[in-house]
């Protein structure tokens, strides 16, 4: 294990891949990792008895970073196939392991991919590390071949994809907010060592269970409580009503903050959004678009800017990128997303602004409060960002 600079590490994505295992008359789909660290090919005891896998048994010492373990493991082949069968290589010896533990990864690429123009259009399953049951190792070279990279435009961050034999997989450091589950590990995994929890930790995690509406929260006393302070400031100063709603300014840390104009990476994306939107079967979401954008025009959510002020005042202009969202639960709509966390130079609108005091009411506090009496309303705001 190598300790992480922060409990807050940026997650790393190594390539995960969705691929068909056979063997004796038997398939599988499952998900490998392609691991260029590894000098053999691994295979998880449970998909070796699916596959009813028979090999020599053997004494072998797995090695990571710092030290080394002997495990009884089996000798097997078999066959590794993508999933459309246009590639295929045999096996020929895999060493069978328990299991094959990953720091956890679940992300569902096919719904979030269209925040970066660069993979929108690219074939990205939705991967699960805890469902990796291969791993390839250099002993299959040419099974790790890259094909082509997908990598960001100059000027913008985001993850890499490549494309191998078994398809497209993003690979790199990821934004944490990408991570379905929250990490409490300090460490990075090298060789797939897993530190477990201490025991006073546990127990520590439980009485804080156990004290949910019971014992008052400590008031916090840190950099963000002036942070917070500064920001109901500007928003009491400079609220008003301007017909269609109410107006404040923008929050921002700093009085007069120099900001890269980023009109070329918006009008880039926003270039990639239209020529997908002229798709056939993309006709019914642009009809769906361009009645969203118009309802933001004739509210005056949105307005017109004329053509010598677009680039005024200077060190002030910033353009926000945007597209949309499906919400699995709901397929008729869809819900167009400005993207005030598009990094451009190493920044975003986010940077500058403040973020504000938390009003997010306490789950505990609504769940007791709501057995107060016999009958609970709820309510939902149509269009609260905009």
């Amino acid at each position: 294990m190598v300790k992480a600079p922060t409990a807050n590490i940026r997650p790393v994505l190594l390539a995960i891949v969705k691929l068909v295992v056979e063997m004796n008359n038997s398939a599988q789909t499952t998900f490998a990792i392609l691991d260029q660290g590894s000098e053999a090919t691994l295979i998880s005891r449970n998909l070796a008895n699916l596959l009813k896998l028979k090999g020599p048994s053997a004494s072998i010492c797995f090695g990571s970073f710092n030290n080394s373990v002997l495990m009884d493991s089996n000798i097997v082949a078999f066959k590794l196939k993508s999933i459309d069968g246009s590639q295929a290589f045999d096996v020929r010896e895999a060493f069978v392991v328990p299991s094959i533990n990953l720091s956890q990864r679940k992300i569902n690429w096919p719904g979030i991919k269209k925040r970066w123009e660069h993979l929108a259009d690219i074939d990205l399953p939705a991967i699960d590390s805890s469902k990796v049951e291969i791993l390839v190792g250099m002993d299959m070279l040419p099974s790790l071949r890259r094909l082509n990279t997908a990598a960001p435009n100059d000027g913008e961050t985001g993850p890499t994809a490549l494309q191998t034999c078994f398809g497209w997989a993003v690979v790199g450091k990821i934004p944490l907010c990408l991570v379905a589950v929250p990490s409490n590990k300090s460490s990075v995994n090298l060789g797939f060592v897993r530190q477990e929890p201490f025991l006073s930790e546990v127990v520590d995690r439980f009485h804080l269970t156990e004290t949910f509406g019971v014992v008052a929260k400590a008031a916090k006393t840190n950099p963000a409580a002036n942070e917070d302070e500064q920001m109901l400031s500007i928003l009491q100063r400079s609220i008003k009503f301007i017909g269609c709603g109410y107006q404040v300014d923008l929050p921002l840390r700093q009085d007069r903050p120099v900001i890269p104009n980023n009109r070329g990476q918006a009008v880039s994306r926003f270039s990639g959004l239209e020529r997908r939107m002229l798709e056939p079967h993309m006709r019914e979401t642009a009809a769906k678009y361009v009645t969203i954008v118009e309802n933001l025009i004739s509210s005056g959510t949105v307005v017109a800017v004329n053509w010598s002020d677009i680039n005024k005042p200077e060190g002030m202009v910033w353009y926000l990128p945007h597209f949309y969202v499906l919400n699995p639960n709901k397929p008729e709509k869809i819900r167009v997303v400005f993207d005030c966390a598009a990094l451009y130079r190493g920044v975003s609108l986010n940077h500058y602004l403040l973020r504000g005091p938390p009003f997010i009411p306490s789950l505990v506090g609504i769940l007791l409060r709501a057995r107060q009496f016999l009958v609970a309303l709820t309510a939902d705001i149509t269009a609260f960002y905009h």
